[in-house]
C-alpha cells in the first residue's frame, strides 16, 4: 500500500466515530473521510462502495451533525445507493436542507421519482426546497407534479412551484403557467411574470421567435407590474423588431406612467 493511499481498516473506524460527531469535536475523522471520498472520484467502483458506506449511517440513529456530513459527502458522489436514505431526511427540518444539497447533485433518475412523491408528505417547508430542487434540474417530466402545487394556499409553495416551471422551461410550463391565478399577492404575481419571462428568453435563445413573442406581448398588459411590463419591452427589443415597434406605439398612447417615459426614451434613442 502506498503511503498516499488510507488503510481500510482506518476509514471503517473514522466511519464508526462519525456516528456520534457534534459540531465542534476534532474533525479529524471527517477530514480522513473527505480524502476517500475525493480520491474514488472517477472510479464508480470505489465511488459505489464509499456511497453504501455513507449511506448506512443514515438508516441509524446518528447525530445530526453526522447526518449532514454524510449528505454533503453523497452530493458529491453522485451514486444511487444511497438516495432513499437521502429522502428520508427530508422529513426533518434539522437534516432536510443537507439532504437537498445532496439530492441536487445526484444525477440519477431515482431522484427525480422520490422527490416527486416526496411532495405528498414532506412538511411544507422541506416542500418549498423539492419544488426548487425539481426545477433546477429541468426534467419535463416533473411539470405535472410540480403543477399541482402552483395555486397551493401556502404561498411560499405556490411561489417555488412557479418558480421552478421558470427553470425547466418549454411549451408545457407555459401552458401551467397561464393556468394560475397570478394576481392572488404581489409575490405571486412577481414570481409568475419572471418566470414567463424566463421561458421566453428561453425560446428566443433557442431561435423560436414566434414562441417567446406570443409569451412576452401579454406582459405588457398595464395590469402587470412595472418590473415585469419593461423585462417584457426590453425582451421584445432584443427578438422582434416589428412588435417592439408595435409594442412602442400602444405604450406611448398610455396615461402617463413610468413605462411610458421609457417608451418616448426608446423612441428618440432610435430616431
Amino acid at each position: 500500500m502506498s503511503e498516499n493511499q488510507t488503510h481500510p481498516n482506518a476509514v471503517d473506524e473514522a466511519l464508526d466515530k462519525l456516528l456520534t460527531y457534534t459540531f465542534g469535536q476534532s474533525r479529524e475523522p471527517l477530514a480522513l473521510i473527505e480524502k476517500q471520498v475525493l480520491a474514488s472520484l472517477g472510479d464508480r467502483s470505489k465511488e459505489a462502495g464509499l456511497a453504501e458506506k455513507l449511506g448506512q449511517r443514515l438508516r441509524t440513529d446518528a447525530s445530526t451533525d453526522c447526518k449532514n456530513f454524510v449528505c454533503r459527502q453523497l452530493g458529491l458522489l453522485n451514486q444511487s445507493g444511497a438516495i432513499d436514505s437521502i429522502l428520508g431526511l427530508l422529513d426533518h427540518p434539522e437534516t432536510a436542507d443537507h439532504a437537498l444539497f445532496a439530492l441536487e447533485r445526484i444525477d440519477q433518475p431515482a431522484v427525480l421519482e422520490g422527490l416527486q412523491k416526496a411532495l405528498e408528505t414532506a412538511p411544507e417547508k422541506s416542500r418549498v426546497g423539492i419544488l426548487l430542487v425539481l426545477g433546477k434540474k429541468k426534467n419535463p417530466g416533473s411539470i405535472p407534479a410540480i403543477s399541482s402545487y402552483v395555486q397551493d394556499k401556502n404561498p411560499d409553495c405556490s411561489e417555488a412551484a412557479i418558480r421552478a416551471l421558470g427553470m425547466i422551461g418549454g411549451a408545457s410550463a407555459c401552458e401551467e403557467l397561464k393556468k394560475a391565478e397570478y394576481a392572488r399577492s404581489p409575490q405571486i404575481h412577481r414570481a409568475w411574470g419572471n418566470s414567463l419571462l424566463q421561458i421566453a428568453e428561453g425560446f428566443r435563445a433557442s431561435g423560436d421567435q414566434p414562441h417567446s413573442t406570443a409569451i412576452l406581448q401579454p406582459l405588457l398588459a398595464s395590469e402587470h407590474p412595472f418590473g415585469i411590463r419593461k423585462a417584457a419591452l426590453l425582451g421584445l427589443k432584443n427578438s422582434d423588431k416589428k412588435s417592439f415597434e408595435d409594442a412602442l406605439a400602444g405604450i406611448l398612447s398610455e396615461p402617463d406612467g413610468k413605462l411610458k417615459h421609457l417608451a418616448q426614451q426608446m423612441k428618440d434613442s432610435s430616431d
